[in-house]
């Protein structure tokens, strides 16, 4: 129930798009200036290359239970403690119809276009975001571990998935540990002042990123953080 509830929700937008839908009032012209500037920046200095702007979603019917994804999605401990829960009776609609306003955009090759802004991959951010707990076992949909050719999976401290910005102006704070209170932080905390060299381990992927955005002018490093703000839900906006 909780997983049907949450793909019928409403998908967060940009304050653009929230108001060509007239859900949200338009910003002013010089916002909406600052706003692109601020998505330029985006771009520039590299956080689109994890935080990809968009994706194309082939399949927008959703349905659960299910067996796609080869039965990775499908609970055998749900099935074996409810009779009604089985693939051949799910739960099913469309995500560019049947859920809550806003919906995601229908894509012209046909699909959706989902503006997520991340990559559905993990990253290694480097040992200042390092879990203290150390290295992690995954678990599947049914509680058990994850395995790979016979072994236990094991995803390393300092790697972590790609966390989607949309929305992310209508949050706060930030990071997986909350330790960011505004965004400017967030992106700094990317890397760290003095590095490891390329190749440790303990250097993040993100280094690059980041000092480029350290190194925008005062102007463009506030442009950024103003479109990343722009990226929400019809939530009044979070912090800085």
């Amino acid at each position: 129930a909780m997983t049907v509830y949450g793909a019928s929700q409403e998908t967060p937008e940009s304050v653009d798009r929230l108001a060509e839908l007239g859900l949200v009032a338009p910003v002013g012209d010089s916002i909406a200036a600052t706003i692109e500037r601020g998505r330029s920046a985006f771009l520039s200095v590299g956080c689109a290359d994890c935080h990809v702007p968009e994706l194309h979603l082939e399949n927008t019917v959703f349905e659960e239970p299910t067996n796609r994804g080869n039965g990775h999605y499908y609970n055998q401990r749900l099935a074996g403690k409810d009779e009604n829960y089985d693939p051949a009776r799910p739960v099913r609609f469309d995500l560019l119809a049947d859920t809550q306003e806003p919906r995601l955009e229908p894509h012209p090759d046909g699909g959706a276009i989902v503006r997520s802004y991340g990559d559905l991959k993990r990253h290694h951010m480097g040992r200042r975001l390092a879990d203290p707990p150390g290295p992690q076992h995954p678990l599947t949909a049914n509680l058990t571990p994850l395995t790979i050719d016979g072994k236990k999976a094991v995803v390393a401290p300092t790697a972590w998935l790609t966390p989607e910005l949309w929305g992310v102006g209508s949050t706060g704070p930030w990071l997986h540990d909350a330790r960011a209170g505004t965004l400017d932080e967030a992106i700094r905390w990317h890397g760290e002042d003095d590095p490891p060299p390329p190749g440790d381990p303990g250097r993040s992927e993100a280094q690059e990123s980041r000092d480029a955005y350290a190194a925008l002018a005062d102007d463009e490093r506030e442009a950024l953080v103003t479109f990343l703000r722009s990226l929400r839900t019809q939530a009044a906006p979070g912090g800085n």
